[in-house]
């Protein structure tokens, strides 16, 4: 049975004074007391990318999650790499992995590598944990919100903002919500994007420390997070609660 963490940041891998670094995972509204319970005793895992042509990155993601998951107490047996140079290869032996972590980056760009290389038919009978992080996180969704982010995309009609994910859940959502920038492309991210958006889709918010973990298709999001739907934003979850969605 899978179980799956939708979070934006969830530890292991952060940054010091701008310098990527391996560090704990947060303990933000008992994430990492979650991951305890649901990691399995060895961690074998597959790391896939978020643009397959950044080799150096997810090398250097792989390296610090490593050493995250043991400073930590966890025990990592093997973490590998599904980027451009290997993808077609290892992806044929996802199964053999019994966690699958899907990195963070430019929405659009992971969303076409993971079509490219089969990702959503491989994973319809995987039974382990998957932890979407950041993008990551928001393709997993059978319809993904691709929140404009880059200048220009949300001024640029051709730019699609619903686009087919990983269907591991019908919630989409939007991660970083404490740290959206006010604007984009001369549009306030709240008021002529995120609502206007939402008349579209529903989707909810994740902070930096709140996440939504699946399983048994039981849906619990844990910390601060709104829904925005029908053009209106409503608070479903505070820091330090949980509730079902």
């Amino acid at each position: 049975m899978k179980k799956i963490f939708l979070e934006s940041f969830g530890g292991g891998v952060g940054r010091i004074d701008g310098v990527r670094c391996p560090c704990e995972f947060t303990r933000d509204n008992g994430h990492y007391e979650l991951l305890k319970e649901k990691l399995p005793s060895t961690i074998n895992c597959m790391i896939v990318a978020s643009d397959p042509a950044n080799h150096e990155y997810l090398d250097e993601t792989a390296a610090l999650l490593t050493e995250g998951f043991r400073m930590d107490g966890f025990n990592p047996g093997r973490l590998d790499v599904c980027d451009g140079r290997n993808a077609h290869e290892i992806i044929r032996y996802l199964n053999d992995y019994n966690v699958i972590f899907l990195t963070g980056g430019h929405v659009p760009t992971q969303n076409r590598f993971f079509h490219e290389i089969g990702l959503k038919e491989r994973l319809i009978g995987y039974d382990g944990v998957i932890i979407g992080r950041s993008a990551g996180a928001m393709n997993c969704a059978r319809i993904v919100y691709a929140q404009p982010e880059a200048p220009g995309e949300a001024v640029d009609p051709a730019f699609a903002r619903y686009i087919d994910g990983l269907a591991l859940t019908e919630i989409s959502i939007l991660p970083h919500f404490d740290r959206l920038e006010p604007a984009l492309d001369g549009l306030d991210i709240i008021e002529d994007i995120c609502l206007p958006d939402s008349m579209v889709r529903p989707f909810y918010t994740l902070t930096d420390r709140s996440f939504i973990y699946i399983e048994n298709g039981r849906a619990t999001v844990y910390g601060e997070s709104y829904l925005f739907a029908g053009g209106k934003c409503e608070l479903v979850c505070r820091d330090g609660e949980s509730a079902i969605i």
